[in-house]
């Protein structure tokens, strides 16, 4: 990392805007360098590839998945007032209580924030891979209309970049080893320690969730 990267410093609340604000001052800061490809993970993430074969990997233009949920719209149709008061798991479950209740009243008097918008809100994983070309869009977005929304780090850059959607497999278009049979997602440990070596230097540049740091070693 350059020594004059500034340093972002800014509480985020899970599921609120402020995860949004902070991937796209992360973007920008991207752009200005000289990238290829920029690549957001998490902190809970590992490589799957080693240093040659992650450089000869990368060719297409977007590494993002795309998902075909229900409803997406509703995400952005109705205000999310209280996500930036989750401070843990244990007030999670109140705040989205108070969501639910709120939700609720907004469709009995009709509120729409998406009536009357051209724009189609589309659906992923957060975590994706892209060229440095791409990160034009994403930076120069609007990304108010994502103000109060729920979970909108999953809405941004696919909808932003939502000519590359398809409906393969979303984990793996997106190159992330992500197993959501097993978990919200699963979390790997070093009982998985030889399923995870079966997909090195395959189509996953990451896994995700991790347990345990070490198990790279």
């Amino acid at each position: 990392m350059s020594n004059n990267f500034r340093a972002l410093q800014i509480e985020v609340y899970w599921g609120s805007f402020r995860q949004v604000v902070v991937e796209k001052k992360l973007f920008m800061e991207a752009y200005v360098r000289k990238y290829d490809y920029v690549h957001l993970i998490s902190s809970v993430d590992i490589p799957l590839m080693d240093v040659e074969y992650f450089k000869s990997f990368f060719k297409k233009e977007v590494y993002i998945g795309f998902s075909n949920d229900k409803d997406i719209e509703g995400r952005v149709k109705y205000y999310y007032f209280f996500l930036n008061l989750i401070k843990g798991n244990s007030s999670k479950f109140l705040v989205q209580k108070f969501n639910l209740i709120s939700v609720f009243f907004q469709k009995v008097i009709g509120i729409n924030r998406m009536r009357n918008k051209k724009i189609k809100i589309r659906k992923g994983t957060n975590w994706v891979s892209l060229k440095k070309s791409s990160l034009v869009e994403l930076v120069n977005f609007d990304i108010s209309i994502f103000r109060n929304t729920f979970l909108a780090d999953e809405l941004y850059v696919q909808t932003v970049l939502s000519r590359f959607e398809n409906f393969d497999d979303e984990y793996i278009s997106s190159s992330r080893y992500i197993d959501w049979n097993r978990g919200k997602p699963y979390v790997f440990g070093h009982r998985d320690i030889a399923e995870l070596k079966n997909v090195v230097n395959t189509k996953y540049a990451f896994a995700r969730k991790i347990e345990n740091a070490n198990i790279v070693k």
